[in-house]
């Protein structure tokens, strides 16, 4: 005998079929439940009154399995329940049951309920991995697969140019007379890392999920690994772009008596604190993550996991917030401070006569240069947050988009440290053409 286990939000066929269709009689209807598995490819398995039917993949089509499964008259496993966080476990009404299942709890799933889609523990496996199908070519994958092979393949490429057109101008020593260019280099290095880690990430999901890549002792390693460096680059980048907001505030404020070379020792003192903050607070990440293995029918499939007890779940949500919220709130305060102040001078130095509208229009315009990056970076963040605290948990059968989108959204600040820093600044801008034209002269002379 072979157990079955599966994951489910059971659906019933009310939500899949007509009232009409309904009406049938069960061997009429019966052959029609092929159906909802070949269109929805996210759908797992519902049932009817007497039949329970699973999703399951055939050569390279979905085909509905079914069997008796009155769900109602149905007890609990008399063998012992190895359905994880709350799972129902059900089994064939019968002397030897063939078919043992869980039922989850809305924001669980896999094949013993062990993996979530709650809030900050929300991974791209959680997001991703149920749409993959195994065995079945790359390119007839579901459509949120290949979607986000095109959206990730594009954040990729962008990522590592702007990666790279940063890092070459920032490399000049003389720009590290102020922190801002300290703080944006690091970035740089921080940016071309997360671009090469999420491209691993991403491509090691696809290919573990279509059974390309087999290797346990490979995949526990990224497993743990992978996502803790991933989250530690995202949360670097988010702290170095707002202490760039900071020291510009503080430029602001003090004008010409601004101390540069203190700056730039604190600015040395600064990134080595956030980097050991940043690993010290998120340590318990890799720590509590391990790979499980799925087997399913004739599939295997590998889920990196996450399992905090409810404490470290509460303190991987105030640690995530914080990262999150902190640098978030540091760009709109740095903007609003810096848009007053310079509002303020305006007015000492033309005096009441002068619209204070206009002056207020003209000293943003005059300071885009200052102002842009911290208010693109709040633009960024605010979907992210609202679809994290906001839309709770993704449920298995749901439409994967919204999340997806929160996702990619957190990659997007990597993505624009040149447009955001360089372009807009005239000395960045500057030195990034007379990079450009070395550049180009040492290849003519290379031809």
């Amino acid at each position: 005998m072979r157990l079955l286990f599966f994951s489910a939000s059971f659906m019933t066929i009310n939500a899949l079929f007509n009232e009409t269709f309904r009406n049938y009689h069960l061997l009429r209807r019966i052959k029609y439940y092929h159906i909802p598995c070949q269109t929805n490819s996210s759908l797992t398995c519902f049932y009817d009154d007497q039949q329970f039917c699973l999703c399951q993949q055939l050569d390279e089509q979905r085909v509905a399995n079914c069997f008796d499964f009155d769900r109602h008259s149905r007890t609990i496993c008399a063998r012992q329940n190895d359905c994880e966080n709350g799972g129902n476990c059900y089994e064939e009404n019968s002397k030897c049951p063939k078919y043992f299942l869980c039922e989850c709890a809305e924001c669980y799933y896999g094949v013993r309920c062990q993996l979530t889609t709650n809030g900050f523990s929300l991974s791209l496996d959680a997001i991703l991995g149920f749409y993959i199908h195994p065995k079945i070519n790359l390119f007839k994958q579901s459509g949120a697969v290949l979607i986000s092979i095109i959206v990730s393949t594009v954040l990729i490429i962008v990522g590592l140019v702007n990666g790279t057109l940063s890092l070459i101008t920032f490399k000049n020593k003389k720009l590290w007379e102020s922190g801002c260019a300290i703080y944006l280099l690091n970035s740089s290095i921080i940016v071309l890392l997360t671009m090469i880690i999420f491209t691993f990430k991403f491509w090691i999901l696809i290919l573990t999920q279509i059974e390309t890549i087999r290797n346990k002792s490979f995949l526990k390693i990224e497993c743990i690994g992978i996502d803790f460096i991933l989250r530690s680059c995202l949360a670097m980048d988010q702290w170095l772009t707002s202490f760039v907001s900071i020291e510009r505030t503080f430029v602001t404020i003090k004008g010409v008596s601004f101390n540069k070379k203190q700056a730039q020792v604190a600015a040395k003192y600064v990134i080595c604190v956030l980097f050991f903050l940043i690993i010290a607070t998120n340590i318990h990440d890799p720590i509590h993550r391990s790979l499980y293995e799925e087997n399913e029918d004739d599939e295997k499939r590998f889920w990196c996991i996450v399992q905090y007890k409810s404490t470290i779940r509460v303190l991987d949500y105030a640690i995530n917030g914080f990262h999150s919220i902190v640098p978030f709130l540091i760009n709109i305060l740095s903007a609003s401070v810096i848009i007053i102040i310079k509002t303020r001078q305006r007015k000492a130095v033309v005096g009441a006569g002068q619209n204070p509208k206009s002056v207020f229009k003209e000293e943003i315009y005059k300071h885009k240069n200052l102002l842009v990056a911290p208010f693109v970076l709040v633009l960024l963040v605010i979907p992210r947050l609202i679809i994290t605290f906001a839309s709770g948990c993704m449920k298995p059968t749901s439409n994967p988009w919204l999340f997806l989108s929160g996702y990619f959204i957190s990659l997007i600040p990597s993505t624009l440290t040149f447009i955001l820093f360089i372009l807009p600044s005239t000395v960045y801008r500057k030195e990034f053409h007379m990079v450009i034209s070395k550049y180009h002269q040492m290849f003519r002379r290379n031809q």
